[in-house]
């Protein structure tokens, strides 16, 4: 599946293709004739993809459903992406010395780049809050020449603080902030001594409880030999008490034949 910076891409080259059967149009006549040069051609064809990642903008702040906003968004992200990957390469066209090309025109080439670089950045993607600071114009009058400042994005991106100066608020966030961020360090800083005394301690358990291995082993082998010990003597008692029973019954078995014979022979002295 083709991605969006693609499907753009191929947009602006139909578009160049056949834009001499397309009607003029508020954005200009397309640059298909001979004498427009390569940076021309190559702005028409940004402008309009930029157009169209307007158009899409403006549906997606129609549209209510919140995964088709989501999707559109991230179109547009990437279609700006790729605008801004192609800036470089507009800037080095705009810097080629071509024929018929004033310093006047190619001045006015360096404000039309900060333009459209600025509308790029004001395209909303969902994620962008506030448009940048437009870009600063041309100086009008006078004989000096034009003086122009560009914006550095790659500076930018490398330190967010390029070019920004302080206010009260500003300064009231920052010292709130480092004053957090110091009671954070301290938390952090006990936290970690408290790990580092666990991990000592249960280092010395480990050692400890190493130690105490043997003799928990000897422990164990002298409760297996008790434990046979009292086996053997709880099967000695039992013998000896059930041999003291059949002694037992044995003289109770004698007594009673004595008096069973003593009543016989009454009986048989007092009958006679």
């Amino acid at each position: 599946m083709a991605s969006s910076s693609d499907i753009i891409l191929r947009s602006g080259s139909l578009l160049k293709k056949y834009s001499h059967y397309l009607p003029e149009e508020k954005h200009g006549t397309a640059p298909a004739s001979k004498d427009a040069d390569s940076y021309t051609q190559m702005l028409y064809g940004m402008n309009n993809q930029l157009e169209d990642l307007m158009e899409r903008a403006e549906e997606a702040k129609k549209e209510k459903n919140r995964a088709a906003i989501a999707t559109a968004n991230a179109e547009i992200r990437r279609g700006k992406n790729y605008l801004r990957e192609e800036l470089p390469k507009l800037r080095k066209l705009m810097s080629k010395k071509s024929k018929g090309v004033t310093d006047e025109m190619r001045a006015e080439r360096e404000q039309e780049v900060a333009d459209f670089e600025y509308k790029i950045e004001c395209v909303p993607d969902g994620v962008t809050k506030a448009p940048p600071p437009p870009p600063p114009r041309l100086s009008e009058g006078g004989g000096g020449a034009a003086r122009h400042v560009t914006l550095d994005m790659a500076s930018m991106a490398e330190n967010p603080t390029f070019n920004m100066e302080h206010t009260e608020e500003s300064r009231a966030f920052n010292k709130e902030f480092e004053k957090s961020k110091k009671i954070q360090d301290e938390g952090l800083d006990e936290i970690s001594k408290g790990l580092r005394v666990l991990k000592n301690l249960g280092g010395e358990m480990d050692e400890e409880i190493k130690r105490q291995e043997p003799i928990m082993d000897t422990i164990d082998t002298k409760m297996d030999t008790v434990t046979a010990e009292m086996r053997t003597a709880n099967g000695r008692l039992k013998s000896i008490i059930t041999s003291m029973r059949s002694t037992r019954h044995f003289c109770i078995d004698v007594t009673l034949i004595f008096i069973i014979l003593g009543v016989a022979l009454y009986l048989a002295n007092s009958f006679g």
